[in-house]
């Protein structure tokens, strides 16, 4: 109650639908948090105790009731804030459908859908309203969501979008160096790297929208009740179309060549009859410095580390 409660602007009328007890509206206007409000149930049992709670407030000249199915009973521009709380998703869907002329001209909506919460968000999306605050309300061991929506004439268009980088590299850099040391030995490398840019890594997420490492890998950074920023959603969670690509910043810097050699001296390999005699080690791929995890930053997939060793004799 306390979690809802604390979305409604203050100084308004609340309109609750599916009032139950009335503790919502009777809790507001005692704080003195709204003018007044309209409370409304589909049953005549829940009513009737919303009625006796209000009297025994002595609220009755602030709060009305009314029995209603959805928003039915209420009028447009009759309520600026809109509560539908503690039902299901589609029971809240329905309200809006066929309440749609009126809860229109509401200044916000409070909605708390105990299931089917992808559908009101969808639904929300579609009808151009704004989610302007969204949290996650814990009672007895089970996290619901509250979305605090305004339909302010605002629209979602592309001037909402944000821009967060591009797909393609700004910066490349190439650095090689070939060394011939006591002109015996012999160092070279290759050094790339590409900055800059960012791009869609979905591993995190397997074939049914579960995130994985369901298993509590400690580098997951996934939701918990105390860390509600995090990236990933809550262990098995079963996110029905999410909707989402998680953008990472591509950039990397990949030792790709590195190898050394050494040439015997022909003065200690001449008394074997051998004319030239040479030992080399070859890594491609040795190392990449990245931020991005779950592969490859260039190829997206597992490049695998290639050691090859050579002898080169001459008789």
């Amino acid at each position: 109650m306390k979690a809802v409660a604390s979305m409604v602007t203050t100084g308004g009328i609340l309109a609750d639908i599916g009032t139950d007890h009335a503790y919502v509206p009777i809790a507001l206007v005692q704080r003195q948090k709204i003018k007044g409000a309209i409370a409304m149930d589909i049953n005549e049992g829940p009513l009737a105790r919303a009625q006796e709670h209000i009297r025994a407030a002595r609220l009755e000249e602030y709060i009305q009731t009314r029995l209603s199915d959805g928003a039915e009973a209420l009028l447009p521009n009759e309520a600026d804030s809109i509560l539908i709380a503690g039902m299901g998703g589609e029971l809240i869907l329905h309200i809006l459908t066929e309440g749609e002329s009126v809860c229109s001209t509401a200044k916000e909506l409070i909605l708390q859908p105990q299931s089917e919460i992808h559908k009101v968000r969808e639904y929300l999306r579609q009808h151009q309203y704004k989610i302007e605050d969204e949290d996650m309300v814990c009672e007895e061991g089970k996290y619901y969501p509250r979305l605090l929506d305004v339909n302010n004439d605002g629209k979602i268009n592309d001037e909402d979008k944000i821009w967060l980088g591009t797909k393609t590299p700004k910066h490349r850099m190439t650095l090689s160096s070939d060394l011939n040391l006591f002109k015996c030995i012999n160092f070279s490398f290759v050094l790339r790297g590409e900055f800059g840019w960012m791009d869609i890594d979905n591993l995190p997420r397997n074939e049914t929208n579960r995130f994985y490492n369901t298993s509590n890998s400690v580098w997951t950074e996934y939701w918990t009740p105390w860390n509600p920023n995090s990236k990933y959603a809550r262990l098995g969670a079963n996110v029905d179309s999410p909707g989402v690509n998680i953008y990472e910043k591509r950039n990397y810097v990949r030792m790709q060549n590195m190898a050394l050699s050494y040439t015997f001296p022909k003065k200690l390999i001449n008394k074997f009859m051998i004319d030239n005699l040479r030992f080399s080690i070859n890594v491609d791929n040795a190392f990449v410095i990245s931020k991005w995890r779950t592969s490859d930053p260039l190829t997206k997939a597992v490049t695998p580390r290639i050691w090859t060793f050579g002898v080169d004799i001459t008789l």
